[in-house]
C-alpha cells in the first residue's frame, strides 16, 4: 500500500491546494518500508489528486 500525506510547514495540511509537498509512505505488512518526499504540480481543479493516483497513491 502506498500512503499520500499532504503536508505544509512540516505539519499534515487539510487543503491539497494548500500543501507545501507531500509524503508518500510505503507499507507492508504493517510496516513503513520506505518515504519519498514529493512537490506537487501547480494547484488546479483536479490536478493534485491526478498526480496523486500517478505516484501510485492507494490512499491518503
Amino acid at each position: 500500500m502506498r500512503i499520500a500525506m499532504p503536508i505544509a510547514q512540516g505539519q499534515l495540511c487539510m487543503h491539497f491546494g494548500h500543501c507545501e509537498e507531500f509524503a508518500f509512505f510505503d507499507v507492508e505488512d504493517g510496516q513503513i518500508k520506505g518515504k519519498q518526499m514529493l512537490t506537487p504540480p501547480p494547484h488546479a481543479p483536479g490536478v493534485i489528486p491526478q498526480w496523486v493516483h500517478e505516484q501510485g497513491a492507494t490512499m491518503v
